[in-house]
C-alpha cells in the first residue's frame, strides 16, 4: 500500500512540475505556486486582461512608461478607424502565424486593444521576417493605438511580449538574447524605462519593462563611447 502511495506521489510531483515549467506557470522558482492564466494556448489572438497599458508620448519619439500589467487603461482619443486595413493586416499576421494579444480598438472598444492598422509595409514585413527567422511563438502587444509614442502611431514599431505570466521568458525573448544567428547587443537605452538594445540589421529590439519595443527599419547614433542608445525611425 505505501509502494503505491510513493508511486501515486511522484507521479504526481513530475507532471506538476513539468506544467510548472513549461508553460510558465512558475512564481519565483516555486513549481508548486500555480499562476492561474487567461490566455488560451490554442489561438492565435490571445487577449489577457492584464496586458500592457499603453506608453505615454514624451516627445522624443521614445516609450517613457512601461506597461504595468494593470487591468485598467487610460480612455484613449481614437482618428478615423480603418476596419478593412485593420482586418487585412491582421489576416496577414495570422497567415504566418503571428499573434495579436488584444482585438482591435474601435469607437465602443477603447481599452484592452491592440492596433496594427497603420503599420507602415516594412514593419509589417519585419514581423513576418522575425517570426519565421526564430520559428517560434511571436505575440504583438502594441501598434498603432493611441497612448505610444509618435514611433507607434507612425507605423514605424511594433511591441512583442517579452515574458509569460510568472517570469518565465517568451520563446521570443530566448531566441533574442540567446541565439548566435539573431544579431548582436549594441547598447543600453538609459532612463527608469530603459533597457538592453539589440539590432538585427536595421531593426532595433529595446527590452523595455514587461515587453520588446521594435524600432523597424530604423537607425541609432552612437555616442561617444560607440554604444547605441534612441533607435528613431530613418
Amino acid at each position: 500500500g505505501f509502494g503505491i502511495f510513493l508511486l501515486s506521489w511522484l507521479i504526481v510531483y513530475t507532471v506538476l512540475r513539468f506544467v510548472s515549467f513549461n508553460f510558465g506557470a512558475v512564481n519565483s522558482g516555486s513549481w508548486w505556486k500555480i499562476e492561474c492564466d487567461t490566455r488560451s494556448y490554442f489561438s492565435g489572438n490571445l487577449i489577457d486582461p492584464r496586458e500592457d497599458i499603453p506608453n505615454k508620448d514624451d516627445g522624443t519619439g521614445e516609450d517613457s512608461s512601461p506597461g504595468t500589467g494593470k487591468t485598467t487603461e487610460p480612455t484613449r482619443s481614437l482618428g478615423p478607424i480603418d476596419s478593412a486595413k485593420e482586418k487585412e493586416v491582421r489576416d496577414l499576421l495570422a497567415a504566418e502565424g503571428i499573434g495579436i494579444n488584444n482585438p482591435p480598438c474601435t469607437t465602443t472598444r477603447r481599452s484592452n486593444c491592440t492596433n496594427v492598422a497603420g503599420m507602415k509595409q516594412e514593419t509589417i514585413q519585419g514581423i513576418i521576417d522575425l517570426k519565421r527567422k526564430c520559428n517560434c511563438e511571436v505575440i504583438v502587444t502594441g501598434g498603432t493605438e493611441p497612448g505610444h509614442s509618435s514611433a507607434h502611431t507612425n507605423g514605424s514599431k511594433a511591441d512583442f511580449r517579452s515574458h509569460y505570466f510568472g517570469g518565465k521568458p517568451s520563446e521570443l525573448t530566448n531566441y533574442i538574447v540567446r541565439d548566435k544567428k539573431f544579431g548582436e547587443k549594441i547598447g543600453v537605452r538609459p532612463g527608469n524605462y530603459g533597457g538592453d538594445i539589440y539590432r538585427d540589421g536595421d531593426n532595433y529590439y529595446v527590452k523595455e519593462g514587461d515587453h520588446w519595443d521594435v524600432c523597424f527599419n530604423c537607425t541609432c547614433a552612437t555616442t561617444a563611447s560607440g554604444s547605441c542608445q534612441y533607435p528613431k525611425p530613418k
